[in-house]
């Protein structure tokens, strides 16, 4: 499994109650694939230039472990939805965990 930052950018004009079910939303997305969230943080923040007419937006990161099909699958999902205005995936460096602890590399070494 590997580690990731899923970093999206949600419209100005949403509530917190709605950034709160839409932080929810994905959180029970990224685990019915199989990911296991590590930490999720919002931030408020001003826009370089601006997005949609908007000069401000509400980022949510959550960072989570999963396989290497899991990003797509969840940006298809996510990519139709109007609440979100910009959506990336960041792949963090790391150790790979192992699926099985204690499982024999191809030269006979023991992997921990």
């Amino acid at each position: 499994m590997n580690n990731y930052e899923l970093a999206a950018i949600l419209d100005t004009h949403l509530t917190e109650d709605a950034v709160g079910k839409i932080n929810r939303e994905i959180s029970e997305l990224l685990s019915s694939y199989g990911a296991v969230i590590t930490e999720t943080r919002t931030e408020r923040r001003a826009f370089t230039y601006q997005i949609r007419k908007q000069r401000e937006g509400t980022y949510l990161f959550i960072n989570f472990q999963a396989h290497g099909s899991v990003p797509e699958k969840i940006r298809r999902d996510l990519l139709h939805r109007e609440e979100v205005i910009r959506l990336a995936f960041f792949r963090l460096p790391g150790k790979k965990q192992s699926q099985t602890t204690g499982e024999l590399s191809p030269s006979g070494v023991k992997n921990e």
